[in-house]
């Protein structure tokens, strides 16, 4: 870990790097779960300052991933996401234009909002062969089968939960009691209607530049009611059905299923699959993703994703219980 005097000092380099007065004020935002963010306020302009946790322990690159991914979009002339000003990989520090607006509503997930996320994803694709340097995604799946597995192995970390409080003993009984079972009989259907094909690997020529954890949680509407996505730590190549599952299984601002069609229609022509493979598949996974982002709410019972939120200093007192009765309500879904 990077201690708080160098990374002050990095901070201080990377600020005079991108031309902002020495006059500029750090204000923390909230919402990171990751990592720290900060408004950046200049008299020269408005940035943000994204400090991001460093541990070897955590096996992705989520500085690395962002950076490269928005300095993508921006070279293809992709506005509807922040601008890349500078960056310090070694410090784990990155410097993005700062994006005036707020988080949507629930009631403004509608057909509208899905019809800006398709052009976002839309505009990212047909760019694919200059793309050709991106790295894979975290946990890109690329066959039924990996998919599962990704799966499988979150489970089973999660069922070795710590008692450390008494949130840990309710999360791991509601893991062995209700998400192991569920998962079975999920993981069954889906390998018995895959057949033969469990295994197979997705043509190379339908895979997709994804930008991950897609969702409106990670969109700001700006006073002109245009959406900019944000935070794309976990972004690369991938399977579209899985940024599809995704993009259903969201839990802050869930997207209406009666869009699935037309969104998984959308993602398909972008990729140019024009047979239904893309929406057949999307729509085989959708469960899958569903116990998967159950697992994800709880990350706080991990110990890298417990020392990821205490970086952040997101709440993590209270997260533990949050995240629980958020994974709950997600696996009534099912």
């Amino acid at each position: 870990m990077i201690s708080a005097a160098d990374r002050d000092a990095a901070v201080r380099s990377l600020l005079e790097l991108a031309e902002v007065s020495a006059s500029a004020q750090l204000e923390p935002l909230a919402g990171g779960a990751n990592n720290r963010v900060y408004l950046v306020r200049a008299p020269e302009r408005s940035l943000v300052l994204k400090s991001y946790f460093l541990h070897a322990a955590d096996g992705w690159n989520r500085m690395q991933a962002e950076w490269e991914f928005v300095r993508f979009a921006w070279g293809i002339e992709l506005r509807a996401l922040p601008e890349p000003v500078a960056e310090d990989s070694a410090h784990g520090l990155a410097l993005y234009g700062y994006v005036d607006g707020r988080q949507l509503e629930p009631n403004e997930v509608d057909a509208g909002a899905v019809a800006q996320a398709s052009a976002f994803f839309s505009a990212l694709n047909r760019h694919r062969e200059s793309a050709r340097n991106l790295r894979d995604a975290a946990e890109a799946s690329f066959s039924i089968a990996e998919h599962l597995r990704t799966i499988d192995r979150r489970l089973e970390e999660l069922a070795r939960i710590e008692e450390r409080e008494p949130e840990d003993a309710d999360a791991r009984t509601f893991v062995r009691a209700a998400l192991l079972p569920a998962w079975e009989d999920i993981r069954s259907g889906i390998t018995a209607a895959a057949g033969s094909g469990v295994d197979a690997a997705l043509d190379p020529a339908l895979r997709c530049i994804s930008p991950s954890d897609f969702g409106f949680h990670n969109a700001i509407r700006t006073p002109e009611g245009v959406l900019k996505f944000i935070d794309f730590e976990y972004a690369g190549w991938d399977d579209p059905a899985k940024l599809i599952a995704d993009f259903f299984s969201q839990v802050a601002l869930p997207v209406p299923l009666d869009l699935f069609d037309t969104f998984a229609g959308e993602v398909a022509a972008a990729v140019g699959d024009d047979s239904g493979e893309i929406p057949a598949r999307a729509a085989l996974l959708l469960p899958a993703y569903t116990v998967k982002w159950c697992c994800i709410l709880l990350n706080e019972f991990r110990p890298i994703g417990r020392q990821r939120r205490e970086f952040a200093d997101s709440g993590a007192d209270t997260r533990k219980r949050d995240q629980l009765n958020k994974s709950h309500l997600l696996f009534k879904r099912l």
